[in-house]
């Protein structure tokens, strides 16, 4: 539909080379943040997340997927802290003391498939291939401040 032609131009298709990824990090599941509820944004591989407590999420591959279920991890690079009812602690770079705990649910899920397709006009050259990230769902336990 308008929706599908929308995304390829927008993945640069129609000028030849492009990668069409329609979603980008999950969140596998959790609670909805309220406006007055207690969470932090962690640095995670690379990008910042806004997490809760009790909420799931999925992170980039723990110890190569050998993680045990039940372990934890903790995430030491708190940008925000907000607790409930009062200000939040923002870090600079990062909250000195503060961390995130989570427990590892599964040490492996396989994310959405991403399909690429690349082409060139008018040369014959058409290539689909496919690439599936694997992650860790976590359940975070703890936010220390």
């Amino acid at each position: 539909g308008e929706g599908e032609i929308a995304a390829w131009a927008g993945a640069g298709l129609s000028r030849g080379v492009g990668v069409l990824n329609l979603r980008s990090r999950p969140v596998w599941s959790g609670s909805k943040i309220g406006a007055d509820a207690m969470y932090a944004i962690i640095e995670e591989s690379g990008g910042q997340r806004k997490v809760a407590e009790g909420e799931q999420i999925l992170i980039d591959l723990h110890e190569g997927g050998q993680a045990e279920a039940g372990a934890t991890v903790t995430f030491d690079r708190v940008l925000m802290v907000k607790p409930e009812g009062t200000d939040a602690a923002i870090g600079r770079p990062y909250i000195e003391g503060a961390s995130v705990t989570a427990e590892v649910i599964e040490p492996i899920v396989a994310g959405d498939k991403l399909h690429i397709y690349k082409f060139r006009p008018k040369k014959g050259y058409k290539r689909k291939t496919g690439h599936r990230q694997r992650y860790t769902a976590v359940k975070v336990t703890k936010i220390n401040h």
